[in-house]
């Protein structure tokens, strides 16, 4: 077992098997909305001699190892390798995880921003072919993913603003080469900041000149944390539709 392995996935070989879905997509540097609790292993589908994480000795049963193990069974035989390719994972999560989990996960393998030097890890190449082995509840799970998503809380946002009637567009641009996270209608910029990505001197700066300008020019901005939309959601839809009810998200209302 190479040392540079990292912990899971070297608690997945002692299990027997490899690091998949939710553990295999934080390995990967993929977003995930609740770490698991649990380590995911996918093993042989006839595979039945397994062993305990920490040591690989002795002998567990899935049945009975529910509480810190997953299992998910490959059909294709023993896995091989340590890690699942991206698109392998990506399915594993969907078919596993509840819906908003697993999108959170897909949107971080598609993204793909304008302004970023980076290629997404999961082109479109591969998306194709994650399609083509997914079940009608997991393509339409995928069809509800987004290239342009930079943190989870703007997937959950959108995703949370779909299912309260409300769209919500993603990287929208705005005057002064400025993109919003998400803007409903003409004029209401969704803001959802996360402590890393605003915590600077200069990202602080740059962000009060950003939002005092977008002001300027007549935009309501609404900015929240991580931490509220993903865990005081109703607090943050109550105030979207309090500034909707009074048309201030339209042009008109100008």
């Amino acid at each position: 077992m190479s040392p540079d392995l990292a912990g899971d996935a070297k608690r997945a070989l002692r299990v027997g098997g490899r690091v998949a879905c939710a553990s295999a997509a934080a390995l990967l540097g993929l977003r995930v909305l609740n770490p698991s609790l649990v380590l995911h292993v996918e093993v042989g589908e006839h595979g039945s001699r397994f062993r305990r994480a920490r040591d690989g000795k002795g002998r567990i049963f899935p049945t009975t190892s529910r509480d810190h193990l997953e299992f998910h069974w490959s059909r294709a035989g023993s896995p091989q390798g340590a890690l699942p390719d991206i698109v392998e994972v990506v399915a594993q999560a969907i078919d596993c995880l509840p819906p908003l989990d697993a999108l959170c996960i897909l949107d971080s393998a598609r993204e793909d921003l304008p302004w970023l030097d980076v290629p997404p890890k999961l082109a479109d190449a591969e998306f194709a072919r994650l399609l083509d082995r997914l079940s009608q509840r997991g393509r339409d799970i995928a069809s509800r993913s987004s290239t342009l998503s930079q943190a989870v809380g703007e997937t959950v946002a959108r995703e949370r603003f779909r299912e309260a009637g409300i769209v919500a567009e993603p990287q929208a641009a705005l005057p002064g080469g400025y993109f919003a996270d998400l803007l409903i209608g003409d004029r209401l910029i969704f803001e959802c900041e996360g402590y890393s990505a605003h915590g600077g001197d200069k990202a602080f700066e740059n962000d009060r000149a950003r939002m005092a300008f977008l002001r300027a020019c007549g935009y309501i901005v609404l900015n929240f944390s991580h931490k509220q939309v993903v865990d005081d959601w109703d607090s943050v839809l109550s105030t979207v539709q309090l500034v909707m009810r009074r048309g201030l998200h339209l042009n008109h209302a100008l």
